[in-house]
């Protein structure tokens, strides 16, 4: 895997054998950081490079979790940039149960937008959805 770089807190790479772009979140990240990233990652890369994404929430707890307003926020982020990402699948990986309800959270929020987005509890279903395996 190639490293696309990272932030103070999220680090993000990239699979180029599966054109996969990963954002590992740790514990207690930011949401604004999490939307800094995501957006000068996607800016930053064509097209077709931000097709396939993966968001690895592994590392989050129940302590961690922001909830529904953070998880709108994030949302929000995806609403303005649809337009340039239409057809892109950002596959979320939460194997922790509040983790995992908050990326549910997050995929209800944007299921009428142009990128679509699946909750997981494993990234290797995660990789299935993204036709990478």
């Amino acid at each position: 895997m190639g490293n696309l770089g990272e932030t103070s807190e999220i680090k993000v790479e990239r699979d180029e054998s599966r054109g996969v772009v990963y954002f590992r979140v740790p514990d207690r990240a930011p949401t604004e950081e999490i939307i800094r990233t995501l957006s000068s990652t996607i800016a930053g890369t064509s097209e077709d490079r931000a097709a396939r994404v993966i968001i690895d929430f592994t590392a989050i707890t129940m302590a961690a979790s922001g909830g529904f307003d953070e998880m709108r926020k994030v949302s929000g982020y995806v609403d303005r940039i649809q337009h340039m990402r239409s057809g892109a699948r950002w596959a979320l990986v939460a194997p922790a149960d509040v983790a995992f309800g908050l990326a549910r959270m997050f995929e209800i929020l944007t299921a009428d937008m142009q990128v679509e987005v699946m909750a997981f509890r494993s990234e290797e279903e995660a990789l299935a959805w993204l036709g990478t395996r």
